[in-house]
């Protein structure tokens, strides 16, 4: 009867399921709004080092799963009638799930006049709350 040998070996974890060939890595999460609620069908776009940008789609369950550049990246995460978020994604060093909620958005309406009460043409109009913003120029009746 033969005896049986101890088993002695190392396992080493290099993310292998995670990093691709092309230098990526898988990077997925879930998009939900501030109720928790899943938002499916938002968009999700990475945009790195001048290439095209890759973009996945959110499911049923708010989840997104896409390759990002292992030397990093901006995340824009969108849906119809919720704030854009932008989040930086760092690379390796950046945990490689990223759940987001998104806020919902509003319109904002008004004209811009300066001192005298004259509308200001072409006057820039930022928004921001937290860590979203939106950018406007005003046109030539200063709304």
């Amino acid at each position: 009867m033969p005896t049986a040998r101890p088993f002695l070996g190392f396992l080493f974890a290099t993310g292998g399921l995670l990093m691709g060939q092309d230098g990526t890595r898988l990077l997925e999460g879930r998009v939900v709004d501030v109720l928790g609620d899943p938002i499916p069908a938002a968009t999700v776009q990475l945009v790195a080092n001048g290439r095209p940008p890759r973009t996945a789609t959110t499911d049923g369950e708010g989840v997104y799963r896409l390759r990002a550049p292992t030397s990093g990246a901006l995340l824009l995460v969108s849906a119809r009638g919720k704030v854009t978020e932008r989040l930086a994604w760092r690379g390796i060093a950046t945990p490689n799930v990223r759940n987001l909620v998104l806020e919902d958005a509003a319109v904002l309406r008004g004209r811009v006049t300066n001192a005298l009460g004259e509308r200001v043409a072409q006057a820039l109009v930022v928004a921001a709350a937290n860590t979203a913003s939106a950018t406007t120029m005003t046109d030539a009746d200063g709304r």
